[in-house]
């Protein structure tokens, strides 16, 4: 029995904790796209775009690389990130442990979905299920408080701040038929045993947990502390504030989810193939 038990804290401590040859390859690999990423967003015409993709970066490092080591290369890439785009002067706590977080819950998430086995593609179908909803729930509320019947007020993304109502019906069917995709692919995953059809619904399910944490509920925190920081607000109360950034934020994600589920998810697949060949074949090459 203390044998058993004395296993299963080594097994424990060793994925938290072992960095493999692999994972360094990974982490430099994930490191220069984001460099890469941050020179496009920042001083190309794709910075008009105003999605926060460093998400994505995070999330395959929870995805693949040990959770310490995982948290080290987060730092690393966000701090190398405020460098190249110059906004290393505006360096906050409250966005600096954003990258850990995110790292950290992705990282327990795929770990959470590979013990689960068969019953994995519940977890994400619930998450989207209940993301959906409440994007239904605020858009209504928008929709019905609304001094301009014709349009709503979003998170800036491509050079908007506001678009219009029936582009907001559109976008929410679309995340409906996203979630009809999750509940197909996932159905066809398990009876066909198609691993490669399940990572949708685990893209999607990721996505959406991370959107909902860190823009919905974070952000409008985040946001109010920093423009505090920077005495931009120096009288405000962020009760007054918080409903209406919230909302910003959540009718924004009816873009960002989407886009940022299309780029996860094929992406997914050859980091699936990689893990499984140099990490679950090869466990002797660590450090």
């Amino acid at each position: 029995m203390n044998i058993k038990s004395t296993s299963k804290w080594r097994n424990l401590l060793s994925s938290l904790f072992k960095f493999r040859i692999i994972d360094l390859n990974i982490s430099a690999f994930l490191v220069a796209l984001l460099i890469i990423l941050t020179f496009l967003t920042k001083y190309t015409a794709f910075k008009i775009i105003n999605l926060n993709f460093e998400y994505l970066f995070y999330i395959l490092l929870g995805f693949f690389v040990s959770l310490f080591p995982a948290l080290i290369v987060a730092l690393i890439g966000d701090t190398v990130s405020l460098f190249i785009s110059g906004n290393i002067g505006f360096w906050h706590p409250v966005y600096a442990v954003v990258p850990l977080l995110i790292t950290t819950i992705s990282f327990f998430y795929f770990n959470v979905l590979r013990k689960l086995d068969r019953y994995k593609l519940l977890v994400p179908n619930i998450f989207i299920t209940i993301t959906n909803f409440s994007l239904i729930l605020i858009c209504y509320w928008q929709i019905n408080n609304a001094i301009d019947s014709d349009y709503l007020r979003i998170g800036r993304v491509f050079g908007f701040t506001k678009i219009s109502i029936s582009l907001i019906y559109g976008l929410i069917w679309l995340m409906i038929a996203f979630q009809i995709i999750c509940m197909i692919t996932s159905i066809i995953s398990i009876v066909k045993k198609n691993h490669k059809l399940s990572q949708f619904s685990i893209a999607f399910g990721i996505v959406s947990i991370i959107i909902v944490i860190f823009r919905w509920f974070y952000g409008p925190y985040a946001y109010f502390v920093f423009l505090q920081y920077v005495n931009y607000s120096p009288s405000r109360e962020i009760a007054s504030f918080y409903p209406i950034w919230m909302a910003a934020f959540a009718l924004k994600s009816l873009i960002s989810i989407p886009i940022y589920t299309a780029i996860l998810f094929p992406t997914l697949l050859p980091f699936e193939f990689l893990r499984n060949r140099y990490i679950l074949q090869n466990k002797q090459n660590q450090y």
